[in-house]
């Protein structure tokens, strides 16, 4: 399951008259499309919701976005896929492998004189 942190702007009519049945829906809507509400609430602005669900996948999240603009609940503005913090080790880790087979490019990052000229030393995630 994918999560994702979605900013939507909701129908006027739906947030003043009825959020808690504006709720409900999107809980039904996702659980339908086999996916989990996790929360779902009101902020200031344009985007005026704010969403985090639980997905099975793009697909799922696409057809919850559609259903919820062509039936006019609200309209999805911003979609965020979340990343764990495995997730994101994982993929660093399957990018040093090829980067280290590739050709090697100029570098564009500073040297350890500059950093030393700097009085910093440079970035080391072994730490």
């Amino acid at each position: 399951m994918v999560r994702y942190l979605i900013q939507a702007s909701s129908n006027p009519r739906e947030k003043m008259c009825s959020p808690n049945r504006l709720s409900a829906w999107v809980t039904q809507v996702v659980a339908s499309l086999g996916g989990l509400v996790h929360s779902l609430d009101y902020t200031i602005g344009e985007a005026d919701l704010v969403l985090l669900l639980e997905m099975p996948d793009d697909a799922a999240m696409a057809a919850f976005a559609e259903l919820s603009s062509s039936q006019d609940k609200l309209k999805v503005v911003r979609v965020s896929p979340l990343i764990t913090p495995d997730d994101a080790s994982n993929a660093l880790q399957k990018v040093a492998a090829p980067v280290s087979q590739a050709v090697p490019l100029p570098s564009l990052s500073p040297s350890a004189q500059d950093w030393e000229r700097l009085g910093e030393g440079p970035l080391d995630c072994r730490r």
